[in-house]
């Protein structure tokens, strides 16, 4: 299967990793999960953000490029039922929402960044389980990025 492409968004069973592909969609998050439903996770690759971060006096001054990766506990089986996108994930909605935080974030570290980013998702979608990645490119040298992964709720059905 490989890894997806940056921008393109991904399915994952909830935590589990890579398990099928699928398209953007332009509905509703559920505001909330009851019953015993299994859950997938949406996962949308490589958000590429421009943002003031870092505890230099120099990166306090300019904007850097942050990479997010967000996997979102999500409910498919409704819209993939339905087959209607009202009921999907609306990830323009979520990915725009990201850019707009982050943008204006201006936090000193990724980590800090990365927990406001796993908080905000969860209070503003109702999603009970989010895992977000952050890389900054360049913050090592000789690595390609540094950076954290967070996770933060409760995946329904994992007890």
């Amino acid at each position: 299967m490989g890894l997806p492409r940056a921008g393109q968004v991904v399915i994952t069973a909830c935590a589990r990793g890579l398990a099928g592909r699928g398209a953007g969609g332009s509905g509703i998050i559920a505001a909330s999960f009851t019953g015993d439903v299994a859950m997938d996770t949406v996962f949308i690759h490589e958000l590429k953000v421009a943002t003031v971060i870092g505890v230099r006096p120099w990166e306090r001054r300019v904007r850097q490029t942050v990479v997010l990766d967000l996997e979102l506990a999500a409910d498919t089986a409704t819209p993939a039922h339905s087959d209607d996108v009202g009921d999907a994930v609306d990830y323009d909605l979520v990915a725009r929402h990201v850019i707009e935080h982050v943008q204006h974030a201006g936090h000193a570290l990724v980590e800090t960044l990365a927990v406001d980013v796993a908080t905000t998702l969860m209070n503003r979608f109702g999603i009970p389980w989010v895992r977000v990645r952050i890389a900054k490119p360049g913050a090592v040298a000789g690595a390609r990025a540094a950076g954290v992964v967070v996770e933060r709720g409760q995946c329904p059905g994992e007890r």
